[in-house]
């Protein structure tokens, strides 16, 4: 894609930082902190977010350790969310033994 003019540019960038509905699923540990199971945020991006989670008092400690999941992939910093898209924190997970057969 060119840009050949300044509105173009600004029709981008004004674009980018539109406020983005999504939907917030909190699991384990995360879902104890938000006290809720889900719930629907408006952000400009993934960053965002987080820093929106993070603010929390009772989700911060979760934040600095979760994985997100975007639409059900991973998802990095940089990855971009979509209007509607399905955000899943997942704080680390533990248990379980070696010994899978119990004995």
């Amino acid at each position: 894609m060119e840009f050949t003019d300044a509105s173009t540019w600004s029709e981008l960038i004004t674009e980018s930082m539109a406020p983005l509905r999504v939907t917030v699923r909190f699991w384990a540990g995360a879902r104890r902190a938000a006290g809720r199971s889900q719930e629907v945020l408006q952000v400009t991006g993934l960053a965002d977010l987080r820093a929106q989670l993070a603010a929390r008092s009772a989700l911060s400690a979760v934040m600095a350790v979760a994985s997100i999941l975007v639409d059900g992939q991973a998802a990095c910093e940089n990855d971009r969310l979509s209007d509607g898209s399905v955000v899943d924190v997942l704080p680390p997970f533990a248990g379980g033994s070696d010994d899978v057969r119990g004995s």
